[in-house]
């Protein structure tokens, strides 16, 4: 609108001028005159508003956790006397791991001279990524609205780690596995419990041979022990960008993620020794302490996964399948539903570990994109289910409307 404006006032102007030129009319050089200095002084107005303006972002917490309000407010002040008029801020807020913006504007009418105001806009809750706020843009004009100007203030911009939402887990209840001591665990003298047998390796100490385990299959065959109470898992995330399906927060990597580290978290706090790994531009490998929460590192890293990775959870399971120890408990959170990943899962399991697929339907949240593709093919979510609980795993499935809380605890397999 202002542009129409400025346009058809330099139109009139420039009439009136040819008009006076050629009648040589006094009247019409001083109004043509006239109209050519209000534009003047509309530009300097413009160009005057905008200064003296001091504007300060109110401290912006460094981590938020997905979910949470993010702060939008702003302290403008006028260190001028005279009142600044029709100011317009724009905050501006981009989230880089995600790829989404969006602006939030609000009009300021008049700045009294040598004050200050508080602007709060509309708080918006964060999602999860790096979130950068600003920097503000400031838009400025005439009290005609012929000029505007406008200028970024680099001084406003502040970036936002926000870490993955954490869904509570009142208990968990972990798939049981087959172990190759028939099911037995018995005390061991030095205060270990007996955890599962395997053939002997060099080196081993020969107090620890099963003789009668040993004598049965022809072969030495030594136990093998761990402490009390401490027990080791490993939830595997997979970011494989062909197993992402569906948009946004309701898409299938935002439910892997919540899964993954709410699952990490619980299970370190039960006592187990936690490996969470996941394959994007590397392999990633963080270790959780037993009763111990996410440490600030490893949110940080899963805050800015994009789920880009190449590498498929069957490869991964089937590389890390000589580092998982006897009874280890493998939590794969995943949309794959290859048949690649069901053979991994059932070598897991004839060897006694035991795994527990957290399988997010890619069907259900292939719907979920604003142009919903058909996901890959392989088997359906329920081949997977019921050929990977037939071998003993443990199959939770997830969809875009399901409570992660409830299917992630204690309660039936879903």
């Amino acid at each position: 609108m202002g542009r129409r404006k400025l346009t058809g006032l330099i139109a009139t102007t420039a009439l009136f001028y040819v008009i006076a030129v050629a009648n040589d009319r006094l009247a019409l050089y001083v109004l043509a005159w006239t109209l050519a200095s209000l534009l003047l002084v509309a530009w300097a107005l413009a160009r005057f508003n905008g200064h003296g303006v001091v504007i300060e972002r109110h401290a912006v917490p460094p981590r938020l956790r997905a979910g949470e309000p993010l702060p939008l407010a702003l302290n403008l002040t006028n260190l001028g006397s005279v009142p600044r008029t029709n100011l317009v801020l724009a905050d501006r807020v981009a989230n880089l791991t995600r790829g989404s913006h969006a602006v939030r504007s609000v009009l300021v009418p008049v700045l009294a001279g040598e004050s200050t105001v508080r602007l709060e806009t509309e708080l918006v809750p964060a999602r999860r990524g790096r979130a950068v706020l600003g920097p503000v843009h400031v838009v400025s004009g005439d009290p005609l609205g012929f000029f505007e100007t406008a200028r970024d203030l680099p001084a406003t911009q502040v970036e936002v780690l926000v870490h993955p939402r954490l869904v509570p887990l009142e208990a968990v209840r972990a798939a049981g596995g087959r172990g190759d001591d028939e099911g037995q665990r018995r005390r061991a003298p030095s205060g270990y419990e007996l955890h599962s047998i395997r053939e002997y390796q060099h080196g081993d100490d020969l107090r620890r041979v099963h003789w009668k385990a040993s004598a049965r299959l022809g072969r030495l065959i030594v136990r093998e022990y761990e402490q009390p109470g401490v027990r080791e898992a490993v939830v595997l995330l997979d970011l494989d960008e062909r197993q992402v399906h569906g948009h946004g927060d309701h898409g299938s990597l935002e439910t892997a993620v919540t899964a993954a580290a709410s699952l990490a978290e619980r299970l370190a706090l039960l006592g187990h020794q936690v490996r969470l790994l996941a394959h994007e531009g590397g392999l990633r490998e963080s270790l959780v302490a037993p009763r111990a929460r996410l440490s600030g590192v490893l949110l940080d890293e899963l805050a800015l996964v994009e789920g880009k990775g190449t590498v498929s959870a069957a490869a991964l399971l089937a590389q890390q399948a000589d580092r998982l120890r006897p009874g280890t408990l493998v939590v794969v959170v995943t949309a794959s539903t290859a048949p690649e990943l069901a053979r991994a899962v059932e070598t897991l399991c004839a060897r006694g570990r035991a795994v527990w697929l957290v399988l997010l339907d890619p069907a259900g949240f292939a719907l979920t994109a604003p142009e919903p593709a058909p996901p890959p093919g392989g088997l359906t979510a329920d081949e997977v289910r019921r050929r990977l609980r037939g071998a003993g795993a443990r199959v939770t499935l997830l969809e875009p409307t399901s409570e992660l809380s409830l299917c992630l605890s204690g309660g039936e397999e879903s």
